[in-house]
């Protein structure tokens, strides 16, 4: 808003249904492009600049509209039937001004279900990210934006493929640990609180300055399609500009494709089912386990792969899938 509120409608203007993507966002309203009706961040019909004085009729006209709030880069909204809006979880990652987490998009094109599945399941590492060149561990390895959890997923992950899984219910969801045996002695716990109802988190970094807490919110948007929100927090160290360019970069090396009208679509890659991922197969002989560079858009392949809604009687799972 021209005051810096925010405010969150719907799509469809309340006159005649043209999309309010288009409008004009002036003087604390946004205005119809079609025939200039404006909304303020309430809902309400402040102005009918086509309309005659005598028929002026704003005050009858409500579009629907949510109570939003901006916190630590991220806008939330209440979209529930309550008068008066649940608070806010309180996740540090989210609550620190002093420092932002790192935060980007990506979409699924695929059920919630198969989409989130990548993120509680820890064996798939060894495989899908896996890389045949360790010059390319940067932009290949599943374990978020931080050099010191890089370094201990090559240095003890790789050695055991197989790992064991220990799940523990709790109040707010489930806590788990992928067991990789590093020699004897020595245990690799990779491990992943799963925050109901659709949070999960990996710890990580053994030195003050290198903890970073990575995490996902997967966010339904109807039965085939989801939204990730990916977040890298550094409680005890800034990210700063460089840093958060080089982020992105890792993790969509290929880019977005231009923003449209279309849901999402300012996190759509441009590596997508339409061209293959832009699969390398020569990479992939050389240098990649799988040919299609970034770990999200990694992801995404094999889960849309499985079709919009996977057929689940289909499915043999095994030990390794204890937490699916």
């Amino acid at each position: 808003n021209t005051d810096g509120s925010i405010g969150l409608m719907q799509n469809a203007c309340p006159h005649r249904g043209a999309s309010m993507f288009f409008g004009r966002n002036e003087e604390n309203g946004l205005r119809c492009v079609y025939h200039g009706w404006k909304f303020d961040t309430e809902g309400s019909c402040v102005d009918m600049p086509n309309e005659p004085a005598e028929s002026n009729f704003k005050h009858k006209i409500r579009a629907t509209a949510y109570p939003t709030r901006e916190r630590n880069g991220v806008l939330w909204t209440y979209m529930g039937p309550d008068a008066d809006p649940p608070g806010l979880p309180e996740f540090e990652w989210n609550m620190d001004e002093a420092h932002r987490p790192f935060l980007w998009m990506n979409y699924r094109e695929c059920n919630w279900l198969q989409a989130i599945e990548g993120g509680i399941d820890t064996s798939h590492v060894n495989f899908l990210h896996r890389t045949l060149d360790e010059s390319l561990r940067s932009t290949a390895v599943n374990s978020g934006p931080s050099p010191r959890q890089q370094n201990d997923l090559f240095r003890f992950g790789r050695r055991d493929a197989s790992p064991r899984l220990e799940i523990v219910d709790t109040d707010y969801g489930v806590l788990y640990t992928g067991v990789r045996q590093v020699d004897e002695t020595t245990e690799y716990h990779r491990i992943h609180p799963f925050i109901f109802p659709f949070h999960n988190m990996i710890g990580g970094g053994t030195e003050d300055d290198e903890v970073n807490y990575i995490g996902m919110v997967w966010t339904p948007i109807d039965d085939e399609n989801t939204l990730v929100l990916e977040y890298g927090y550094r409680p005890n160290k800034a990210w700063g500009k460089e840093e958060l360019e080089q982020l992105m970069r890792v993790r969509n090396p290929t880019g977005f494709l231009p923003p449209t009208t279309q849901p999402g679509s300012r996190w759509r890659f441009r590596a997508n089912m339409r061209n293959d991922y832009l699969v390398d197969r020569e990479l992939q002989k050389t240098k990649l386990f799988f040919g299609v560079q970034g770990n999200p858009a990694q992801d995404g392949a094999v889960q849309e792969s499985m079709g919009p809604i996977y057929n689940r009687t289909k499915e043999h799972l095994g030990s390794a899938d204890s937490m699916i």
